[in-house]
This record gives structure tokens, sequence and C-alpha cells, in this order.
């Protein structure tokens, strides 16, 4: 399982990543390894509240990257974060596209728009 990183500043700020914890945890409960290593955010993003989803996608574009040492071709990803909102989710899914992983999205919350 990987968990979506947070931005160096973020994780400062808060002292911990909440998606690495409940990737921990969930590694514990269903005896998974849990990889902070493979995906990597290569870029700092505005915060996605108030936001239309144009200017979300627009906001996490190219901004995590998959680290290929660290993985290999046809794995199968649990990506794992607190909240779905699709467009964080979907750029990290894209991070993988190069090792044509497949992707299980694990989170505890669901964001709905209103």
């Amino acid at each position: 399982m990987i968990p979506v990183p947070l931005s160096e500043k973020k994780r400062l700020l808060r002292g911990y990543n909440q998606s690495e914890h409940l990737a921990i945890g969930l590694g514990r409960v269903l005896n998974l390894r849990v990889d902070t290593t493979s995906l990597i955010r290569s870029r700092d993003t505005e915060t996605q509240t108030r936001k239309t989803k144009e200017q979300r996608l627009d906001n996490v574009a190219d901004a995590f990257q998959c680290n290929p040492s660290a993985l290999y071709s046809g794995i199968h990803i649990g990506l794992v974060d607190d909240v779905f909102t699709t467009e964080p989710l979907e750029a990290c899914a894209l991070a993988f596209k190069s090792i044509h992983a497949q992707i299980s999205i694990l989170t505890l919350a669901y964001a709905i728009e209103s």
C-alpha cells in the first residue's frame, strides 16, 4: 500500500502524514506492506478548498511522480488517502501509468460537492 504524500510544508506543519498513518493501520490489519518511497510529491500545491474542478485538476497536474526503481511493472497498488477527492488520486494514479500498475483506492471518507 502506498499513502498519498503530503507536501513537505504541510507535513512539517501537521507533524505527520494522516494518509501514511491510515496506511500503516490498514497494513497491520490486512497484513500488507506499506511503501512510502514509491510515490513522490514533486512540487507543493495550493489547498484544493474552494477551487472548481478544473482548478483542482490544474493544481495537482504533475504534482506526483513514481519512483521507478522502487516498483516493478504490472504491480497492484493500494493507493491510500484520508479523503476521496478525484483530482489528487487521479494525479497519483497517472504517476504510475508508465509501469502499467493496477490501482485500488482506499480512503476513510468521501468529499461531497455542494
